[in-house]
């Protein structure tokens, strides 16, 4: 390349580099002026209602929403004493905030007054989804509306006190007893029924019961399409009533030999056989399928209590809770707010006149409620930290072993667990239903184990149940039951009693591509599919190389002790999985999002990754000199997987899907040059240079026409063929090979 054209790459490089430290400087701006303004706007309003005059409005408004006053005064009455002597509550009079000002008598009510405005509540209606068409396409994007203030849009969270947002401002009022002109925290007058099958059958009950769920006004229209239209698929798999995990071949490891038809997507087992079961087999099935255990055993009294809530977190501390009134689509992290367990506690005392809350993230760190039995067995990432457990990078604890705390009611909607992890919970108190969802039968429908990037053009949508891609199963979780979750499972959730649940994140060598191709989901969709992230633990993935090679190299799997852990390499579905990490160790720096921040140091991942990908050069070698692959040279699989890969990731990456806003933006090319970099760093300038001729010939996102579908099955049709004693491999052309 000519001395002038590299000069010219240089400088177009540093130039994209400062537009984009402008972009993010210009996005801080944005917020900062944002939350300024909004904050005057805030102030503004409360002078002017502090100083303005009251007029007939109030009294109007009083008439209009006499139901929920009444409803909001009775809150208050019976709630514990705070900083307000509920002793002269018949004495002192109710004054109503309103628009204008707080501080009009004419615009008092005595408590008898409001008793004789209150009409009585109308009877809760049932609706089915046909019922909530007209009514969804009329309030559609209602409860969606920026300008809804609520008491939750105030960060902490309704100041941990039973009211109406932050009043702290209002100090200079007289102290009396104020309703919030707020509705979002109202209970719809309709309802809908869910199925809430059980675990396991009973000869003296029915194989299911239906949940009557009723949330929120604002949101029912959107939560009830959701759950009818889920509750719907999950009955229209039922075979003569009986649901499929019902079914005697739920109980059947061997899915191969069952026709797929009929098979449940969970294995289900009960406790005595579970925990005699050979850990090799319960790999084999958790490669499949999910694992419901029932009749596992739970240890220690815990009830929905203070004393039970307290072993998930202290008791007055603030922590990050869901607070359903604040839910929107255009803005999903609008609902997390700070306050403390004592707060939702106190909240799910008042049934339908409280708040719904949700505390999904509570660390439990070394200190789990209760021992999952086996569940060593199935984390495979658990041996891989102990085996490069004497390296500075540590893994915290509490991004795997985590605590929740639910109010009935409470929804979570359809979305992935984080960063490909799987996932174990166990009731320890209360119920959930958790439906699970899986690709339609017989169709091409979406899975989230592939790199095909065209379901982002038109097919998912987070807001939604995507039942014309998905078919779901529901079991309703109560204690001594435990599920294993397989990862990326789109999985609905719906609290249906006052629920504590633990849970624990894992990586399971049996499953380890759908892990991968998670990563590749999350840092591309981040929140519109997950509702958080733990990148630490991508170590793990990377370290599992490491693992498998020191096994291999040092012994026989088959007869090792942890042998279960590690593929087998002359098995078409184990190369897939060396392949698989393999990617996840060579592309780590340019899938990790924090690449892409200001003022990073890319030196500090690099350091990180070289053990990793040390251990993939010698899995190359020691393949090399076992097995042989008819149509490949033999390194050629290898090269060609590492190209093929970073082509679906730009291809990922040019997809006209429009994530909502989040913490970072990425540009493609930004991608696409780190997928670049990464090849010519690893393997050499030809790996690159393939890679950027296969770039150039993609000329937009995906259409539907082309074929990106395979990279998960990637080669099809691979003979693997076995060396009876090593042969010495050749040498590696390899770029980072020659620095090790």
């Amino acid at each position: 390349m000519p001395e002038s054209m590299t000069q010219s790459t240089g400088v177009l490089s540093r130039k994209e580099e400062e537009e984009e430290e402008e972009d993010i400087e210009m996005a801080e701006l944005i917020d900062h002026q944002w939350y300024r303004t909004m904050k005057e706007k805030m102030e503004a309003t409360i002078k002017e209602e502090m100083k303005s005059d009251v007029t007939n409005t109030v009294q109007q408004e009083v008439n209009q929403k006499r139901e929920q006053l009444l409803q909001a005064m009775q809150s208050r009455h019976t709630s514990e004493p705070r900083d307000t002597d509920h002793s002269s509550f018949s004495l002192e009079p109710l004054r109503l905030p309103s628009r204008t000002s707080p501080e009009s008598e004419d615009d008092t009510l005595l408590l008898s007054q409001l008793s004789r405005l209150a009409a009585t509540r109308s009877p809760r209606r049932l609706v089915t989804i046909d019922d909530l068409d007209q009514n969804i396409q009329q309030h559609d994007n209602g409860w969606c509306s920026q300008s809804a203030n609520s008491p939750g849009d105030i960060q902490d969270g309704h100041n941990d006190v039973v009211g109406s947002g932050n009043s702290s401002r209002l100090s200079s009022a007289p102290r009396v007893l104020s309703v919030s002109r707020d509705q979002h925290f109202k209970r719809s007058n309709d309802s809908v029924r869910i199925v809430a099958p059980y675990t396991t059958p009973d000869k003296n009950r029915d194989y299911v019961r239906y949940y009557e769920f009723c949330t929120l006004n604002d949101i029912a229209p959107h939560e009830y399409r959701m759950a009818l239209a889920i509750s719907d698929s999950v009955q229209s798999q039922f075979v003569d009533g009986t649901p499929l995990h019902m079914l005697p071949s739920a109980t059947n490891g061997h899915v191969d030999e069952l026709g797929l038809d009929v098979t449940s997507s969970i294995f289900v087992v009960g406790y005595p056989k579970f925990i005699c079961m050979a850990a090799s087999d319960l790999q084999d099935i958790f490669g499949q399928r999910h694992i419901l255990v029932h009749g596992h055993p739970t240890f220690g009294d815990i009830s929905w209590s203070p004393n039970g809530l307290l072993k998930l977190s202290p008791w007055d501390k603030k922590v990050v809770v869901q607070d359903l009134s604040c839910r929107t689509m255009s803005k999903p992290l609008d609902q997390q707010k700070m306050m403390s367990l004592k707060t939702l506690y106190q909240e799910s005392l008042k049934g339908d006149k409280g708040w719904v809350l949700n505390a999904l993230d509570l660390p439990l760190g070394c200190m789990g409620l209760s021992h999952v039995a086996r569940f060593q067995d199935l984390a495979s990432h658990q041996f891989v930290w102990q085996h490069t457990a004497e390296r500075d990078e540590m893994i915290p604890d509490h991004d795997i072993s985590w605590g929740i705390a639910s109010c009935h009611d409470s929804m979570s909607w359809v979305h992935l667990d984080t960063d490909g992890l799987a996932t174990v919970v166990q009731s320890l108190v209360g119920k959930k239903v958790w439906s699970l969802g899986q690709p339609k039968q017989g169709t091409a429908s979406l899975t989230f184990d592939d790199g095909d990037a065209s379901w982002l053009e038109t097919q998912f949508d987070p807001h939604s149940a995507c039942t014309e891609l998905w078919d779901y199963e529901s079991v309703e979780l109560t204690i001594n039951d435990v599920l294993f979750m397989w990862p990326n499972t789109p999985h609905w959730v719906v609290t249906t009693d006052h629920c504590i649940l633990v849970g624990c994140h894992f990586y399971a060598s049996s499953c380890v591509q759908s892990s991968c191709w998670g990563v590749v989901h999350n840092f591309f969709m981040g929140q519109s599919i997950t509702n958080t992230s733990h990148p630490k633990l991508w170590t793990l993935l990377r370290r599992m190389m490491e693992f498998w090679v020191d096994i291999l190299q040092d012994d026989d799997p088959k007869g090792h002790p942890q042998g279960e852990h590690v593929p087998d390499p002359s098995d078409l579905s184990g190369l897939q999985s060396y392949l698989a990490v393999g990617c996840m160790i060579v592309f780590a720096e340019a899938l990790d999002y924090r690449t892409y921040e200001r003022h990073r140091t890319n030196q500090t991942l690099t350091d990180k990754v070289d053990n990793a990908k040390k251990a993939f050069v010698s899995f190359m070698r020691y393949f090399a000199s076992w097995y042989c692959i008819h149509g490949y040279d033999d390194y050629g699989l290898f090269w060609e997987a590492l190209v093929h890969f970073a082509t679906i990731v730009h291809q990922y990456a040019i997809s006209s899907y429009s994530p909502p806003p989040s913490l970072f933006q990425i540009r493609p090319a930004l991608v696409t040059a780190q997928l670049s970099n990464a090849l010519k760093s690893f393997w050499g300038r030809d790996a690159a240079e393939e890679f950027d001729l296969r770039v150039s010939a993609i000329t937009g996102p995906f259409n539907g026409e082309e074929d990106y579908h395979f990279m998960v099955a990637f080669p099809l049709d691979l003979e693997i063929e076995t060396y009876m004693t090593p042969c010495t491999p050749p040498v590696l052309p390899v770029s980072f090979a020659f620095t090790m």
